[in-house]
């Protein structure tokens, strides 16, 4: 079985315990819990711990992956459909972006088949819409409030750069991704970084020692997986393989804040800690 754990002032507990299945997460404070992806449905665990129970009815969904809450809607990567938006109230999810709508399907398939694959991550992108890491193909797209995709950071190629083009630059399967009111903050998981840039994708740092690099700096810190992040309290948490990392925004710094048995699948933060999913070895 998986595991959903919270990490909260240097501790870590288990909440509950999770199908092999699940995959992403995310907080939702009207519901007072988060959200997970599992197979063709969407559990729900409460803060306090219990048993994960069914919110979106099985079927619902096809093969849900990253997830991202925006108030009562909640927006569903799912390789069946892209995009799928659900009513948290209703309990029902209708189709933003795929197979079954009708809305600007051309900018995201070709001959027929999704011009989208298997992505990394999905966050609120302020009040434009929402941004997601579309990992396989090495870019970021944007998904406006009128649905309309487009093409935001990397051209698609693999590689590693920096550009005051966002479109221009090499990403190697960006990750997780997450906003606040001025940033952006991404998981260049291939290169081993955290990239810092504008809400508009213009760069402003890279942290961590990029793959390959060499540094005779005490203070490096190379990352060895950067997937899912997460902000909290004016830190940046980071899955990153087995380890929970968090960095000080502030002051720059690099800590290992838990080490697991097993994989850190996905993360997400509530009011005043971090939630995350350990994967099963199984």
């Amino acid at each position: 079985m998986s595991q959903l754990c919270k990490y909260q002032d240097g501790k870590t507990t288990v909440l509950a315990n999770l199908p092999n299945s699940v995959r992403g997460l995310d907080f939702s404070q009207s519901l007072s819990g988060v959200l997970i992806s599992d197979a063709d449905q969407i559990l729900y665990a409460s803060m306090s711990g219990g048993e994960a129970r069914e919110w979106f009815p099985k079927g619902s969904v096809k093969n849900p992956n990253a997830i991202c809450v925006v108030g009562q809607q909640i927006y569903i990567e799912d390789p069946e459909e892209l995009i799928l938006v659900g009513d948290l109230s209703t309990k029902t999810v209708r189709p933003l972006l795929g197979r079954r709508s009708q809305q600007i399907l051309h900018t995201i398939r070709r001959n027929g088949k999704s011009e989208i694959d298997r992505c990394g991550g999905l966050c609120q992108w302020g009040l434009q819409g929402v941004l997601l890491a579309d990992s396989e193909r090495n870019r970021v797209l944007t998904i406006g409030r009128d649905s309309l995709v487009s093409s935001f950071i990397g051209n698609g190629k693999v590689g590693l750069s920096i550009s005051s083009v966002p479109q221009s630059c090499l990403v190697n399967r960006p990750c997780g991704i997450v906003c606040d009111n001025s940033k952006i903050y991404l998981s260049d998981t291939g290169n081993q970084i955290i990239r810092i840039l504008t809400l508009s994708g213009a760069p402003i740092a890279v942290v961590g020692l990029p793959k390959a690099a060499v540094s005779t700096d005490p203070k490096s810190f190379r990352l060895q997986q950067p997937g899912d992040i997460a902000l909290l309290n004016g830190s940046l948490f980071i899955a990153d393989n087995r380890r929970l990392v968090r960095y000080d925004l502030k002051y720059q710094t690099f800590e290992v804040v838990d080490q697991r048995a097993e994989r850190i699948q996905a993360i997400t933060a509530g009011a005043d800690s971090i939630f995350f999913i350990e994967a099963s070895n199984v």
